[in-house]
């Protein structure tokens, strides 16, 4: 099987408080199962996110994340009779994280949720 991905990510700093990223990444799968059936996609996936300095110690951020994954080689190779569905492609899964940091004198801390 081959895969192969590229991306390209960018980070700016707007003033002291505001910082932003963002990225996109193309991934592209080819495959041949067990069965000789030849498993085949692409896509694109993005994210951005944006960081506030609510003060020299305090910072938020919120990033929205999209993922694209295809069938591994070992998923195509399981002892089985059967043989993959036809239609099988990639899985992609959207992403939200909220989180806040916590920077004074060496001593870091953080803490997130995200939603998948």
């Amino acid at each position: 099987g081959q895969v192969w991905g590229i991306f390209i990510q960018d980070h700016y700093t707007v003033n002291d408080q505001w910082s932003l990223t963002a990225g996109a990444r193309f991934d592209d799968f080819s495959i041949t199962d067990a069965s000789d059936q030849k498993l085949s996609d692409n896509g694109f996936s993005f994210n951005a996110g944006a960081r506030y300095q609510l003060t020299p110690a305090w910072a938020i951020s919120a990033v929205y994340a999209e993922a694209l994954r295809g069938p591994e080689v070992k998923d195509a190779f399981k002892l089985s009779s059967g043989s993959n569905a036809s239609d099988l492609g990639a899985e992609t899964s959207k992403n939200i994280e909220l989180g806040v940091d916590y920077q004074v004198s060496g001593f870091n801390m953080a803490a997130g949720v995200f939603y998948s």
